[in-house]
């Protein structure tokens, strides 16, 4: 599920928003919910030309995602709210109507935090862009939002109404369909975050409360191999790793902290190494897990594998393979190919990618190693292709982007020319496509400024 709606709130009614909620003249119509960091305004129960222009635009928005008729939620109505430094909205359920139609909120983020204010349904926190909207299912769905952090607030416009099951129906469909051009590739809405989200709790994941001392990458928990490499953990100071990939890639790094649960430093002298490590190994039910290798002088490696091996969890996720580390068999939901067929590889195909597991030997693999090959090395590249706007002499993602990104078209043909794709796959598949083109888009850029 995502429940991200496509329907754009008027810039002028934002400001209008905005503009109502800072005005010392409207406070009186505020009032507090909850705590003193929460307080909302029931615009049904002013008069006003906002008033109006709201309830216009709840016809609109609700006729936008196929309701036509619907009636008005009396207890909140058609409300603006606004969450402090603080503020959160507590995890909890409305009623339905005297007639059983569902109670559906249609909310839209005037204005987003600095952090937090993230809407949480059913124990699942989704990235909701300013400007965004999405639905909540308020009778039915235990729903809440996280703090807001910073001074910043967050203001929410949020329609209420009472709908038909009929209706329901039609946009259970809409929001349950799943547009998988989108899932593998980091979004800017956030869609791939969510949808991962959810499956991750469809498949067992649970929440896990790391210490505090160990949440060295925002959310993501630093973990040591064994409990003598833990001192050494305390010690690594991850601030330099966080702020640059904040700024040379936010998108992968959102991606990472939002759903890898734990890393592993793999601290050996002379080595490149990466690789899943399954939550089950560390007591964590469904956790996705990375080990890499980390230097202490160069942080690149750990961020590039990190993305590296966040893309294996996703096609791990979808079905293809059965845990860390483990590509086969797959399921047929995007690929219909037997593990007999082969396909040119990224890796393993060329000689210098050949590896042991094959005799060091180059030959061709599976479909479904191939699109794990092709996916974690395409995001290899792509983040080398970020750091080389800000950095165009660094030799290291100068090489790597390159060598990657000049195998791309040919093993991208042969995965589009074996592979037996379904309607799904072919949806994974466009969207590899996508970011492929985008890759060499902004390669091409940037490749007069490289020495």
């Amino acid at each position: 599920m995502h429940p991200k709606v496509n329907v754009v709130i008027p810039n002028k009614l934002k400001r209008d928003i905005v503009d109502w909620v800072l005005s010392p003249l409207h406070a009186e119509y505020f009032q507090m919910n909850a705590n003193p960091a929460r307080r909302f305004c029931n615009l049904n129960t002013q008069s006003s030309i906002l008033t109006d222009e709201v309830k216009q635009f709840a016809r609109y928005a609700y006729a936008q995602i196929g309701v036509p008729e619907f009636g008005e939620e009396h207890r909140f109505g058609n409300f603006i709210g606004v969450n402090t430094e603080g503020g959160s909205v507590h995890q909890h359920m409305d009623p339905r109507d005297i007639n059983g139609n569902y109670h559906i909120r249609l909310n839209f983020l005037i204005q987003k935090p600095y952090a937090g204010g993230d809407p949480i349904i059913d124990n699942i926190t989704y990235t909701i862009n300013e400007g965004d909207a999405w639905i909540n299912y308020a009778s039915e769905w235990m729903h809440g939002s996280s703090p807001v952090q910073g001074t910043r607030e967050r203001i929410v416009l949020s329609l209420g109404a009472y709908v038909a099951p009929i209706y329901v129906e039609k946009i259970t469909a809409m929001i349950n369909t799943t547009d998988y051009s989108r899932v593998l590739e980091p979004q800017a809405d956030g869609y791939d975050i969510n949808f991962f989200k959810t499956l991750k709790q469809k498949q067992g994941w649970v929440p896990n409360q790391y210490p505090t001392s160990l949440l060295k990458l925002d959310t993501v928990a630093v973990l040591p191999r064994n409990e003598g490499e833990l001192e050494e953990i305390y010690t690594i100071d991850f601030t330099p790793v966080k702020e640059y990939y904040k700024t040379v890639y936010p998108l992968g790094y959102k991606n990472i902290i939002e759903l890898v649960d734990f890393y592993v430093p793999d601290f050996r002298p002379n080595a490149n190494y990466s690789g899943q490590f399954g939550g089950a190994e560390v007591g964590h039910t469904g956790g996705w897990g990375i080990m890499s290798t980390y230097v202490y002088d160069n942080f690149a490696p750990t961020f590039v594998n990190l993305m590296h091996e966040l893309m294996h969890w996703k096609l791990v996720a979808l079905g293809f393979g059965t845990g860390p580390n483990t590509f086969f068999p797959t399921t047929q939901e995007f690929i219909l190919n037997n593990e007999s067929e082969l396909c040119w590889s990224i890796v393993n195909s060329y000689a210098d990618t050949a590896q042991p597991a094959v005799g060091n030997k180059p030959t061709n693999r599976p479909v479904s190693a191939s699109l794990h090959a092709y996916l974690s090395f395409l995001s290899v590249a792509y983040t080398h292709v970020q750091v080389l706007k800000h950095q165009p002499t660094n030799q290291e993602a100068q090489f790597k982007a390159t060598l990657w990104g000049g195998r791309f078209n040919k093993c991208l043909d042969e995965l589009w020319k074996v592979g037996k794709f379904t309607d799904s796959g072919v949806g994974l598949m466009q969207g590899i496509t996508s970011w492929t083109a985008q890759f060499h888009r902004e390669y091409n850029e940037i490749k007069p400024l490289l020495k």
